[in-house]
């Protein structure tokens, strides 16, 4: 079994009946939690320390010839929680082998090291990892400036241009609190977690092209909304000539990206909360005449009205 495939679950009609085992207590998603916590979190040391910890190790009540050996008893964690399971729930969820399982066990008992404080270290990862979401909870965001209809991904202040300027905000940010930095990778999956990116999307892209790019729209229907796009196109273009004529007055409007006040790369107000700062442009096809209007999340919002008030 591959060790970063989580395997399947118990269906054992014994353990269905089993008082003492109750591997149907647990969900799908609690066994992801469960196999995502120990090949994403820990090292390869916790990873034996996590397992043996929940592993007990019964001896044989009679002393003698006989050739049955210790008798191990599974467990899983459910809300903080040891819950007895049967060997086969229990290394299909943390995806490991039995062989892998016994030499630990075996190492345990000789009196290893790693396996002293197997709770303490999984605490300690929890706490870390807590303090790593507070940390990308307190930096500023702002939305997508073309995607916001249909996208509620946040993206951070671009004045951090890549994830490794983060991670070196985030470790600086655990040194000065004299607290414990996780990996880059635990970052990055942080962040797809919370739905937070770095690079605001750069260009205008509808829905339908960008699907369309993909194989996900027809072709039929792709260039029906071509056809359509160079109507509207040419249909500008001829207003505009009535413009230049003096026959009407033509304006183009745009909601530009949304900017924060204050524009500042001082490591000192990375944490400070900002104000989103929204622009508006008004520009006469005839004269070239642009008129932009700003104003902060605490003067307005995007709804109509506002952009009402600007006409």
């Amino acid at each position: 079994m591959c060790q970063n495939q989580l395997g399947k679950a118990c269906i054992s009609v014994q353990c269905a009946k089993s008082k003492s085992r109750h591997c149907d207590e647990f969900t799908e998603d609690d066994r992801k939690q469960i196999f995502n916590l120990f090949w994403k979190q820990l090292d390869w040391g916790q990873k034996k320390a996590y397992a043996v910890s929940l592993i007990d190790v019964v001896p044989c009540k009679i002393q003698n010839k006989s050739r049955r050996g210790d008798t191990f008893i599974y467990y899983l964690k459910l809300s903080d929680k040891k819950v007895r399971v049967c060997r086969t729930m229990f290394i299909n969820t943390l995806a490991i082998g039995e062989k892998q399982v016994a030499g630990w066990i075996k190492s345990s008992l000789s009196g290893s090291p790693s396996c002293n404080k197997p709770s303490a270290t999984v605490k300690n990862i929890s706490e870390a990892k807590k303090t790593l979401l507070e940390f990308l909870d307190w930096l500023p965001k702002i939305p997508s400036h073309y995607c916001r209809s249909t996208s509620s991904k946040l993206y951070l202040e671009p004045i951090i241009n890549s994830k490794m300027d983060l991670f070196r905000i985030y470790q600086d940010h655990c040194e000065t609190k004299n607290l414990r930095s996780l990996s880059r990778y635990q970052l990055s999956e942080s962040l797809k977690e919370m739905g937070i990116g770095l690079f605001l999307p750069r260009k205008d892209q509808c829905d339908t092209c960008c699907s369309y790019q993909v194989g996900q729209v027809f072709e039929a229907e792709y260039q029906n909304h071509i056809a359509n796009k160079n109507s509207a196109r040419y249909e500008k273009a001829k207003d505009k000539c009535l413009a230049v004529e003096g026959q009407c007055h033509v304006l183009t409007m745009d909601v530009e990206s949304v900017k924060v006040s204050p524009y500042l790369k001082a490591s000192a107000l990375y944490y400070k909360t900002k104000l989103m700062v929204h622009n508006f442009t008004i520009n006469d096809l005839k004269s070239h005449h642009t008129v932009c209007y700003w104003w902060d999340e605490s003067e307005g919002d995007l709804c109509a009205s506002s952009f009402a008030s600007c006409l």
